[in-house]
């Protein structure tokens, strides 16, 4: 996998291989409003039922194209606990990508973003409706200083991987506003202050092709940033983790030893970790996966409550933030579809009947 951080690999790649994906990654955390914001673009969902399905037939696998697969999600989480999910599929003329500008659009979302000095600016829109009447509207700014070209000083690989994870923005300030209405509530409106990341991943092949399940982490605290993954590959295992500082300057710590502990499963027999040590040569780092916010077949989304800690005790800092967790082969399962399909909105058809329901919607949350 090609680790790196440059804003200027910030856009759209060419993915002709069927089964290819790409995304971009936003997360928000207000401490005040008690608010943690998710949104991704896809360009090739590879949650997408019907590009499964395409990509698993072997008449149809030559034409499964990421193109014909762009999908919006957008999660809000208040005190632990989600008010707005939605993983959308638009129609293909409904996803456009200006190079010149830096500005992606699906539906009536999207970002942009530029360089302002030693700032890098992502301006966010998002305006996403669903069947049962819930709606989300909002604008939000991230704001932050760019990464140095050596942040992971890790040596450019000479072939191109199956995969490439682009850390664009470990910490940056946001601001802006959301407004959510439901039938279910009145209308919940936030002026959003906070600190946000943003990343973005590239795949050239399905995700079950190249590793077994992943673990997934960020956590801001007061003088940096926790990042970490750990990668179970088909035949090995590929465990990082850095603690960057605050100004996205550098890394401060480096964890090279991973160690999971607390296996739990949910009602579909899912196991993962809920808890995991890192380790390195001059800190540790604990992180307990406090809150489960999104549980399904094949999926996790945690808050998680992380402890730092310098050899010396120099430093130690707590905080909140979010962890996820993911086993791709069991995207592809036709066990677990008919729940996939309660979930998944395709905005050029006729929605499930579950989604017509915000009472029955949330059930799937």
């Amino acid at each position: 996998m090609i680790i790196t951080s440059n804003y200027k690999k910030d856009f759209r790649r060419c993915k002709e291989n069927s089964g290819s994906y790409e995304w971009w990654y936003f997360d928000i955390f207000d401490r005040v409003n008690a608010l943690h914001i998710v949104v991704i673009f896809y360009d090739g969902c590879p949650f997408s039922p019907g590009y499964i399905d395409n990509w698993e037939n072997s008449e149809t696998r030559s034409s499964a194209k990421a193109n014909e697969h762009p999908a919006l999600s957008i999660s809000v989480y208040e005190n632990g606990k989600p008010v707005f999910y939605s993983l959308s599929e638009y129609d293909k003329s409904d996803f456009s990508w200006n190079e010149n500008g830096k500005k992606l659009n699906i539906g009536g979302s999207g970002f942009h973003f530029a360089q302002e000095g030693n700032n890098l600016v992502y301006w966010i829109v998002l305006d996403e409706n669903l069947p049962g009447g819930d709606t989300l509207k909002g604008r939000l700014c991230f704001t932050g200083c760019q990464t140095p070209g050596n942040l992971f000083q890790i040596p450019d690989q000479p072939e191109q991987p199956a995969h490439e994870w682009n850390m664009t923005l470990p910490s940056a300030g946001v601001t802006g506003e959301i407004e959510i209405t439901s039938r279910l509530h009145p209308v919940k409106k936030y002026n959003v202050n906070g600190r946000g990341y943003h990343d973005h991943n590239l795949g050239l092949e399905p995700m079950k092709n190249e590793f077994r399940n992943w673990y997934w982490g960020r956590v801001h605290m007061n003088s940096g940033t926790l990042v970490y993954y750990i990668m179970n590959r088909k035949n090995d295992a590929d465990n990082r983790a850095w603690f960057i500082n605050s100004d996205n300057s550098g890394v401060e710590y480096f964890f090279d030893e991973a160690r999971l502990e607390d296996y739990q499963t949910n009602l579909f027999l899912l196991p993962s970790a809920r808890k995991i040590i890192l380790k390195g040569k001059n800190a540790e780092a604990t992180i307990q996966m406090s809150e489960v916010v999104d549980s399904g077949p094949f999926y996790y989304r945690f808050i998680s409550d992380a402890i730092i800690k310098s050899n010396d005790a120099s430093l130690i800092e707590t905080a909140r933030g979010i962890s996820e967790y993911i086993h791709p082969a069991r995207i592809h399962s036709r066990l677990f579809r008919p729940l996939v399909n309660m979930r998944y909105l395709y905005k050029e058809k006729p929605p499930h009947w579950v989604q017509k329901n915000p009472a029955l919607y949330r059930w799937t949350w």
